[in-house]
């Protein structure tokens, strides 16, 4: 009932509900926590995670998923810092995690914060990399202007890269413009038309990126 309220906006209703519980355990702290990261609510779910009386993984990839997609600038060392707290109380950080903390890198240009989250999944915790993990590295780079890089690790994905990873290609290309840049984005938007037939993304991008080149 909590995530019902909070799935149809009502926060107010949802901590009414929680207030009103006769018992609570970790999936009732974790829905409300929930509702106040989904409805963008940050200090909120932050002031809630820290008085849980127990948290779980879930919790942890809450905070961490609300520090990535909400956090200012104010916020960013307090989201790297999580997965240090989650260490420090024995919980292991999933793909879901790893894939938060790059994000959150991504926003704030935390090269070698993200690089070594990157390497730390399997060196670490003995967990491999996915096709998001590549293209939010790629994207790290990118937004340096590291785009040989960003090219480099998207072309040795141990998997298919996706549309997804063509287009964060893509737009580095677009914000750092280059003759050299335009090479790279016409392979990577043809990529993406083949991955995604139907979408005029790339093409837009890519007229953007050609036009001082004409």
């Amino acid at each position: 009932m909590v995530v019902a309220y909070g799935q149809s906006e009502d926060v107010h209703g949802a901590h009414r509900l929680f207030s009103q519980a006769p018992h609570r355990n970790v999936a009732t702290w974790n829905a409300l926590l929930s509702v106040y990261a989904r409805n963008g609510h940050l200090w909120a779910a932050r002031a809630l995670f820290d008085v849980m009386p127990a948290r779980d993984l879930l919790s942890w990839n809450t905070m961490l998923a609300a520090y990535a997609h909400l956090g200012g600038d104010d916020e960013c060392e307090r989201g790297t810092e999580v997965v240090t707290s989650m260490a420090w109380e024995g919980t292991a950080p999933d793909e879901v995690s790893y894939l938060c903390l790059l994000v959150v890198c991504n926003h704030f240009g935390l090269l070698h914060t993200g690089c070594r989250y990157f390497a730390s999944m399997a060196s670490d915790y003995g967990l491999q990399p996915g096709k998001e993990h590549y293209s939010a590295m790629a994207g790290i780079l990118g937004r340096l202007g590291l785009v040989h890089e960003a090219e480099g690790l998207i072309t040795l994905m141990p998997c298919a890269a996706d549309a997804v990873s063509w287009t964060a290609l893509l737009g580095a290309c677009h914000i750092h413009p280059s003759r050299q840049q335009l090479r790279r984005a016409h392979e990577a938007a043809k990529k993406v038309a083949a991955l995604e037939p139907h979408s005029v993304a790339p093409h837009i991008l890519l007229s953007a990126i050609a036009a001082p080149h004409e």
